[in-house]
């Protein structure tokens, strides 16, 4: 498990006041590493918190992380996959919302 970074304040406005928002397993990963998301009270800004260090991101996004590789990785199936990562994305902002 790659070591965590507290967040002093939120990126967007530099507010220290925030909730508790969100906590899940990292996706794609193996570890059973939790990570927990913030939301700013001034802003409404939703962060992770702590963070990976900026250093330690390529743990979990390799070249191998398909977003990277784009559609012609997928072939004939693009469409359908790329339909589905729409879906995905919708289900994430609604529960951040």
């Amino acid at each position: 498990m790659a070591p965590l970074e507290p967040v002093a304040a939120c990126l967007a406005c530099g507010s220290s006041d925030r909730d508790a928002h969100h906590e899940t397993a990292a996706m794609m990963d193996a570890s059973a590493q939790r990570f927990r998301f913030s939301r700013c009270r001034a802003c409404g800004l939703v962060y992770l918190d702590p963070r990976v260090p900026a250093g330690d991101l390529g743990r979990y996004y390799t070249d191998a992380y398909l977003p990277y590789r784009g559609p012609e990785a997928w072939g004939r199936w693009r469409g359908l996959v790329a339909s589905g990562l729409r879906a995905t994305d919708r289900r994430r902002v609604a529960r951040v919302r």
